[in-house]
C-alpha cells in the first residue's frame, strides 16, 4: 500500500470527495468496486440524506470497533448525523484515518487528531 498516491490530492464536490477517495482506495488496494453515490458533496443537505438513506449503506455492516481497512463513518462536532467517511488504517500499531477533507484534500491523520478536530467515528 502506497499512501503517497492519495495524499495531498484535492477534494472535489462531485467526484473525488470523501466517498470518491474511499471508492478509489477500495478498488486499488482491495479490488472492490464500490458504486458511485453521485451527489454534490458541497451541499450539506444532500450529504446528510445520502448518509442516512442511500442504498449503498446496505453493502456494509456496523462493527463494534474499527478494523484495518474498514470504512470509517464519521460525524462532526455535536451533530447526530454522519457526514464524512474515510478508511481506518492501523499503521505501526497506531490508528489512523485516510480521508478527503474539503479545503484540505487527502490526509492520513492519527485518530486522536481527528477527535481533537471534532470528528467522531460512529
Amino acid at each position: 500500500m502506497n499512501l503517497n498516491c492519495y495524499l495531498g490530492r484535492a477534494w472535489e464536490p462531485t467526484g473525488f470527495n470523501c466517498w470518491g477517495l474511499l471508492r478509489e482506495f477500495y478498488l486499488r488496494e482491495l479490488s472492490i468496486d464500490l458504486p458511485p453515490i453521485g451527489i454534490d458533496a458541497s451541499r450539506v443537505d444532500l450529504v446528510g440524506k445520502a448518509f442516512l438513506h442511500h442504498a449503498v449503506r446496505r453493502l456494509f455492516e456496523k462493527i463494534d470497533s474499527p478494523e484495518h481497512f474498514c470504512v470509517a463513518v464519521m460525524r462532526h462536532g455535536l451533530s447526530r448525523f454522519e457526514s464524512h467517511c474515510g478508511v481506518y488504517l492501523e499503521l505501526s500499531n497506531q490508528p489512523y484515518v485516510l480521508h478527503n477533507w474539503r479545503g484540505c484534500g487527502v490526509l492520513c491523520e492519527p485518530l486522536a487528531r481527528l477527535q481533537w478536530q471534532g470528528l467522531t467515528i460512529s
